[in-house]
């Protein structure tokens, strides 16, 4: 007689990398570090640590909400480390429990990142670049559709690739835009309303 013991997990056609995922999302407290395929849907999530996309992690947010739950400025970040990917799409929204305290955002060199559709608030909390708002070093990034408002600085991309920034709404930010190197293509946004407008 053979036993056999079946463990379930929920698997999902990733359309975009065309191989099988799975949906496991944050751990109830700490630090959420995406290791593997992962993709989330239609939810709201309070995260209550750091989001790590590390090398070979692939991470997926499909009208998601997600909140980073600091109680003080940059208690909590979000980084795509060289080698992860992340991509934002179909109505998600990254910001922050408490407007007042915000959190940080790095996507790192090597890495890949997406945002189409979607909404991005409350990031950055020094005029150092570093910790300014949605920080880029990465060349290989689209960034379009999408609106990014109340943040320090909307985008700083330092990067020397071709990164995309199309169609977006940059709005009520501090800074609106800093592209200090590289070769990007910007067209058909919307950027008004920051405090200072920076675009070399």
């Amino acid at each position: 007689m053979v036993i056999c013991i079946i463990s379930i997990v929920m698997l999902i056609l990733n359309p975009r990398e065309g191989f099988l995922a799975f949906s496991a999302g944050p751990p109830p407290n700490g630090d959420w570090i995406v290791t593997d395929i992962e993709v989330c849907e239609g939810q709201t999530i309070v995260l209550n640590g750091n989001l790590i996309v590390e090398n070979g992690g692939n991470l997926t947010l499909k009208g998601v909400t997600l909140k980073m739950n600091c109680t003080y400025d940059g208690q909590y970040n979000i980084t795509v480390e060289t080698g992860g990917a992340f991509y934002i799409v179909e109505g998600s929204i990254i910001t922050s429990v408490n407007p007042s305290m915000e959190y940080c955002f790095r996507v790192l060199d090597g890495s890949t990142f997406r945002v189409s559709d979607s909404e991005l608030h409350e990031c950055g909390i020094s005029s150092v670049w570093g910790v300014a708002g949605l920080f880029i070093q990465s060349s290989d990034v689209i960034i379009e559709k999408s609106l990014i408002s109340e943040n320090l600085l909307g985008i700083f991309a330092g990067g020397m690739g071709e990164l995309v920034i199309q169609s977006n709404n940059i709005t009520n930010n501090e800074y609106g835009i800093n592209i200090p190197s590289g070769s990007p293509t910007i067209y058909n946004n919307t950027i008004t309303s920051n405090l200072h407008w920076v675009l070399p």
